[in-house]
């Protein structure tokens, strides 16, 4: 629980960069959608790892830290979609692991970035 995705605000900063590239660059996801969330993902690892070094940070301040992204990251998606709601229908269909529209093609991607 402790090193979570939701803990440590990854999963949040993912879906905020898929959003972004969905609302304002979409051409970037004719690339591929997971691609723009491992960019998402790895950012705010970098972030939390520079936060680390920098301060020498015991494992309940990284816990806390991680949290105040997730609720930063999703509080920003939340306020993007409810200013752009048809542009997001996609995002959030997405997001919700609804698989129909976008075929297995992620998928696929994922195992070959994973492998």
């Amino acid at each position: 629980m402790l090193a979570s995705d939701t803990t440590l605000g990854i999963a949040p900063s993912a879906s905020f960069t898929i959003l972004i590239a969905t609302l304002f660059f979409p051409s970037f996801l004719n690339i591929s959608k997971v691609l723009m969330g491992f960019i998402g993902a790895f950012s705010i690892l970098f972030l939390m790892f520079i936060f680390m070094l920098k301060k020498y940070l015991n494992s309940a301040s990284i816990i806390f830290l991680g949290l105040i992204n997730g609720m930063v990251f999703s509080a920003l998606s939340s306020l993007l979609v409810l200013f752009y709601p048809e542009e997001s229908k996609a995002f959030l269909l997405f997001n919700s692991g609804y698989l129909t529209q976008n075929n297995f093609k992620n998928v696929i991607e994922f195992f070959v970035i994973l492998v």
